[in-house]
């Protein structure tokens, strides 16, 4: 179905295909959802509520592209304030120009699958500080853009087959993923590379197979759950980077510093147990044993 202008209210549509033209616009009204395979958006537009805010649905294994244009893309509010959701399982969420923004409030979750995003292209998983989205699966990157986190996000969630998914593992390339701010709670495992700027802070049982890259000036408060950097993991302050909290972190792989000129703070609350150390720039002083 190829759709300019269309709103929908008093009924679920369900659909093998759904494109939202250039200049097009979607509306769903409230207890309604619109649930297709493959879902291709061409241009910066918006799918909004109409009364009030229903749900956007991507079927198990399809997929939902931005495909045009280099403006941004996204989800509106109605008066109350309540966000139209989206929701994807085993789907493929491709961004291949502009911007394409998460829904507000908690009102975006994603359940395996791809996140794929092309070069100078970005996937905004909070649209603003209210937003929370919720994954849960097995989460791949592709591509040369940005997936970017800013604000609070949880793993685990029940989707709409109604199936709970009660862990989230993410395996990205590069400088794909970045993490920029807000808090992350639930059990989560890192298989790839994660890009850490800014204050971020997690909550969450956090198991690391891959590398965790700490940004120059940026600290990484560890404040509740355990941060566990398995045997195959890596942390890599690359600068004058640090970290603060009082949860425990369990290191039996690599825990460095690998730049900077200056010093990498540890802070006192932070337990780091069987660790195993290498820094190759600047003074790294130690916490308190205690």
């Amino acid at each position: 179905m190829v759709l300019g202008n269309t709103y929908i209210e008093g009924g679920n549509v369900t659909l093998n295909s759904l494109t939202l033209k250039t200049n097009g616009s979607l509306g769903i009204g409230i207890n309604n959802f619109v649930m297709a395979n493959t879902i291709d958006i061409q241009g910066d537009t918006i799918i909004g509520p109409v009364s009030y805010a229903g749900a956007l649905r991507v079927a198990n294994g399809g997929s939902l592209t931005k495909s045009g244009g280099n403006g941004v893309f996204g989800f509106g509010k109605d008066g109350f304030g309540n966000a139209v959701s989206l929701q994807g399982v085993n789907a493929s969420l491709v961004v291949k120009s502009g911007t394409f923004n998460m829904p507000y409030k908690n009102s975006g979750a994603w359940y395996g699958g791809t996140f794929a995003v092309s070069n100078n292209a970005s996937l905004l998983l909070n649209v603003d500080s209210s937003a929370t989205p919720r994954f849960g699966g097995v989460i791949n990157g592709v591509g040369g853009g940005r997936v970017v986190v800013s604000g609070n996000w949880s793993a685990g969630g029940g989707d709409f087959y109604g199936t709970y998914h009660d862990a989230l593992t993410l395996n990205f390339p590069g400088n794909l993923f970045q993490w920029a701010g807000g808090t992350l709670d639930g059990t989560v495992t890192n298989n790839g590379i994660i890009n850490i700027t800014n204050n971020p802070a997690m909550a969450a049982f956090f198991y690391n197979n891959g590398i965790m890259k700490l940004a120059d000036q940026s600290t990484f408060n560890v404040y509740n759950g355990t941060l566990n950097n398995q045997s195959g993991g890596t942390i890599d302050l690359q600068g004058d980077a640090g970290m603060s909290g009082g949860a425990p972190i369990f290191n039996s792989g690599v825990f460095k510093k690998s730049g900077g000129t200056g010093i990498s703070q540890i802070f006192r609350s932070s337990r780091i147990l069987a660790a195993r150390w290498k820094w190759t720039a600047a003074r790294w002083p130690w916490p308190d044993p205690k």
